[in-house]
């Protein structure tokens, strides 16, 4: 038997049997051999757990944990079933797409969006009083122009 190796507490070996019968020595012809390869899990680890998956605010939470209240990474990621990598990889992620969150623009209090309302209104009416001045003017322009003073 020759062991391979394993990985996450689950090992493999080759195994060559061989059989002759009574009537023939080992190692003659009419023996016959077999090779096969055995897997097998060791007592002292568990086979690997389903993947897990975890929500936005949970992951925020882990994350947490080590940057705010300054918990040891390996401690954290002992306490929830983590990889590492796994943590390294949101905390990176967290800070390459955190300038979405402080990029978006403040919501308006109603306070604000009252003035900005009344600002509209004013400009409008504003925009509508130089319509009616320019109408009034290009009126006049157009009948001194008929009558041929222009």
């Amino acid at each position: 038997m020759m062991q391979l190796g394993g990985r996450n507490g689950v090992f493999t070996k080759v195994v060559t049997k061989s059989f002759c019968p009574a009537s023939v020595g080992i190692g003659e012809i009419g023996c016959l051999s077999y090779t096969y390869i055995e897997a097998y899990q060791t007592e002292d680890r568990p086979m690997p757990k389903e993947r897990r998956s975890f929500t936005g605010a949970e992951k925020m939470a882990i994350l947490r944990e080590h940057l705010i209240e300054k918990a040891p990474i390996s401690e954290v990621c002992e306490k929830h079933g983590l990889q590492p990598t796994v943590f390294y990889g949101w905390q990176k992620k967290l800070f390459e797409e955190g300038a979405v969150v402080f990029g978006q623009p403040r919501a308006k209090s109603g306070r604000q969006e009252a003035a900005e309302q009344r600002r509209i209104a004013f400009l409008e009416a504003k925009l509508r009083n130089k319509d009616e001045v320019m109408a009034e003017l290009l009126g006049e322009h157009v009948a001194l122009k008929s009558l041929g003073e222009i």
